[in-house]
């Protein structure tokens, strides 16, 4: 699949229904095969299955260090997600990825990824000067 956006969403269950342009894969199997040649800024996602998640949440830090993650709270431990804010990935958290709130918490984690890259730019170029 050829990445036309900077978002992907993973296991929406309605992918038609969303209207912020994310593109969507069905499951972490077919996340993992789509981030090997796409590098999105944001990736929003759900556990399936704990073990499942854990393996991909261990696959984007490896894989797609600088994204941030926008999770889904439905059958995920809270352990997790304290686990993976300290790994300073966690943007935000919905409430079933037909939460209302998505696109806003999208644009939101677009914003703070643009923020953060345009600081790594100026860091670079003060440190070449």
């Amino acid at each position: 699949m050829q990445s036309t956006s900077e978002v992907l969403v993973v296991g929406h269950p309605r992918p038609e229904l969303m209207h912020f342009g994310a593109d969507n894969v069905a499951d972490f199997a077919r996340a993992m095969e789509y981030l090997r040649t796409s590098k999105p800024r944001v990736l929003v996602f759900g556990a399936s299955a704990a073990s499942e998640c854990e393996k991909f949440c261990e696959f984007l830090i490896a894989n797609c260090p600088h994204s941030l993650w926008i999770l889904d709270s439905h059958r995920l431990d809270p352990r997790e997600v304290i686990r993976w804010n300290n790994f300073g990935k966690l943007h935000d958290l919905v409430d079933g990825l037909d939460d209302p709130d998505l696109a806003i918490k999208v644009r939101a984690a677009l914003e703070a990824s643009g923020e953060t890259i345009q600081n790594q730019n100026l860091s670079e170029l003060t440190a070449r000067q």
